[in-house]
């Protein structure tokens, strides 16, 4: 126990020290750096990586604010995703605006396709088109009824 002063000397050491508890205003390490609440990488260009070890996650406790993101791979969600005005939970996207639509918009002469039917969400209720907004050809095979 005890405190040892050097005053504006740096310590530099090799090994290990156990059971220390380092306090500052800014510590470096490597190439992170701790300062308040930061922690960034010294390198110019360098990475930031949180990774666990073995089968350990990375766990954040509380909301993030991000500048943006990309991610690869895989992302997984359990819950509800909420994007602006669209809401995904489940089999189910919707628009979460007071009567705001949804619009499928591909890119360029792509096309909006179907693997399954489309179903109204009630019978003999729901239009397809709308007189300001009218489908040009329809298509159709088997019989309609």
């Amino acid at each position: 126990t005890g405190t040892i002063s050097f005053d504006n000397e740096n310590l530099t050491t090799t090994g290990n020290i156990t059971g220390a508890i380092v306090t500052g205003t800014r510590g470096d390490f490597d190439n992170l750096r701790v300062d308040g609440n930061t922690l960034s990488v010294l390198n110019l260009n360098g990475n930031l990586i949180l990774q666990a070890n073995g089968t350990g996650v990375v766990d954040v406790q509380n909301p993030m604010t991000t500048l943006g993101q990309t991610v690869t791979g895989i992302l997984g969600i359990t819950g509800q995703l909420n994007i602006d005005n669209l809401r995904l939970d489940g089999n189910v996207l919707s628009s979460q605006n007071l009567n705001g639509g949804i619009t499928l918009s591909p890119n360029g002469t792509g096309t909006v396709s179907t693997t399954a039917d489309v179903l109204p969400g009630a019978d003999n209720t729901l239009d397809l088109g709308a007189a300001a907004a009218r489908f040009n050809d329809l298509f159709l095979g088997g019989v309609l009824s």
